[in-house]
């Protein structure tokens, strides 16, 4: 047969060139004078160099598993598959504990530690303070300063600081009433939003959807008034700054101002000529003419003043009314 020998024809481990188990010695007929040593002398020709020499040294080859392996994954295998995973997640969660534990002494930790900081701030700031008025008093001192001069700038100062500090107390107690205010106001609000919730309840579904629709349209038209406002801001704007450009312009200052000298000419003109084409009249006319207009002068005078008098009047009724509205305004606002 020309093929390699089939497993049948293989010589047994015990028959092949390396030296098997089966044809190794005993230990007791490896020694001398045993009734074993009669079985082979002792200068039997061992090939050493016969057995080969693998990574593990002379410890000897190191056999592969045998056979294919478990061939049926029964309760027992996967019992030991979970038990394994469960000591693996185990493991994990321990590991997870102990880096929750660390994460929590590191976080307590910089919380000290930013106290600690911001103590030692504060404690810098007024070693700061102290230095600056440590560095003052040695320059007043180099320029021969006063110190009554220095105590005085002191009490002027502390002084005013007790007055600021009165004011931001003020300040203070002020918006905290302002904040008691607006959170009664929202307090109310809410009442009768939950009072208008309540209507609501009580209408029909005709009713109730004709409410959306006003709703609806309020919030458009205040969107639009909004908008229109907004527009009518820019608008005023772009005005003033155009008029205050053309005020800056020199042409148009010179122009206002030769108009202005045109009109006082122009009227001084009509004075004259009124004056110029009066017919000549007598002394007793000229006098009659003189006493007639002081007599409309005073006539017109009179009128002034009651028509001053008038406004006066109006004005502090003005000023009742708007002091009434704004009391009264106020009063719902609160």
């Amino acid at each position: 047969m020309n093929g390699p020998p089939g497993t049948a024809m293989r010589p047994p481990t015990g028959l092949r060139g390396l030296p098997g188990t089966a044809m190794r010695q005993g230990t007791a007929a490896q020694r001398p004078g045993s009734r074993a040593g009669a079985l082979g002398p002792l200068n039997t020709n061992v090939q050493v160099a016969d057995r080969p020499v693998t990574q593990q040294g002379m410890m000897g080859m190191k056999m592969a598993n045998q056979g294919p392996g478990r061939q049926v994954a029964d309760r027992s295998y996967y019992m030991g598959e979970l038990r394994k995973k469960c000591d693996e997640m185990t493991k994990e969660i321990a590991k997870m504990q102990s880096e929750t534990e660390q994460y929590n002494k590191d976080n307590q930790t910089y919380t000290q530690q930013e106290r600690k900081y911001e103590s030692l701030i504060k404690e810098v700031r007024k070693l700061q303070g102290d230095f600056a008025d440590l560095n003052l008093i040695v320059d007043k001192s180099r320029t021969k300063t006063d110190p009554q001069d220095i105590a005085a700038a002191y009490q002027m100062l502390k002084a005013r600081n007790d007055q600021d500090s009165v004011k931001l107390d003020g300040v203070f107690s002020e918006r905290r009433e302002k904040e008691d205010d607006i959170k009664q106001v929202e307090q109310q609000i809410r009442e009768v939003q939950m009072k208008a919730e309540e209507k609501l309840n009580t209408l029909s579904q005709e009713q109730r959807m004709q409410y959306a629709q006003l709703q609806d349209d309020y919030s458009r038209l205040e969107a639009d008034i909004e908008q229109k406002l907004t527009t009518y801001d820019n608008l005023c704007r772009q005005v003033a700054k155009f008029e205050q450009s053309l005020q800056q312009e020199p042409n148009k200052q010179r122009m206002n101002s030769l108009q202005d000298q045109m009109q006082q000419l122009l009227a001084r003109k009509r004075d004259l000529e009124a004056a110029a084409n009066k017919p000549v009249l007598s002394e007793a006319e000229q006098r009659e003419q003189l006493l007639q207009q002081v007599k409309d002068d005073n006539a017109h005078i009179a009128t002034l003043t009651r028509n001053v008098e008038g406004v006066d009047k109006r004005i502090v009724q003005a000023q009742k009314e708007l002091d009434a509205f704004e009391a009264g305004g106020g009063g719902g606002g609160g």
